[in-house]
């Protein structure tokens, strides 16, 4: 439960932000360890020393509002996604480092998430200098199989960008 692991991080009360529409629902369902912190699509904010940017991303969940990340045009993050206005591609468009949904391998089965040939395209829009597809799940091979023949299609594809999959543990130098 998200509520005990928090706790046992002994962190302290953490802060969620999030659409504010979607951060009503979730305070009917989340640990009181969270401190629900609203903002706009859009909008900037300053966490500590850095300036994040909270860009509006398709998830096809309704009425849940779903923001994508960007840490100051150096790294996009957005986990649950099946697309995104354009306003947004500009805004992110030549971001060093990218890490998109990339839920399904051939073909998109569920609203919300993509496949890894949709993230490709989507990247191919954004052109960032890395790209990594997070949440590869079940409809994937293994995990070094499926590595091997993402670099296959990569190639093949001809990206601009370096890709591959992302993995528990990965660390991403900014």
């Amino acid at each position: 439960d998200l509520g005990k692991w928090i706790s046992s991080l002994k962190l302290g009360p953490v802060p969620l932000y999030g659409h504010p529409e979607t951060l009503d629902w979730i305070k009917k369902k989340a640990p009181k360890n969270l401190l629900p912190h609203p903002v706009a699509p859009y909008a900037k904010e300053k966490i500590g020393d850095i300036s994040v940017a909270f860009l509006p991303v398709s998830h096809g969940v309704k009425p849940l509002a779903t923001c994508g990340f960007l840490f100051e045009h150096k790294l996009f993050y957005a986990s649950d996604m099946e697309a995104m206005e354009e306003r947004g591609l500009a805004l992110i468009k030549g971001v060093k480092t990218a890490v998109i949904d990339g839920t399904f391998w051939d073909k998109q089965i569920l609203r919300g998430h993509m496949s890894a040939a949709q993230s490709l395209e989507l990247g191919e829009r954004m052109n960032p200098q890395k790209l990594f597809l997070t949440q590869s799940g079940h409809t994937f091979p293994p995990f070094d199989i499926a590595a091997r023949l993402f670099c296959k299609i990569v190639e093949s594809e001809n990206c601009a960008f370096s890709a591959q999959l992302a993995y528990d543990g990965l660390k991403i130098e900014i």
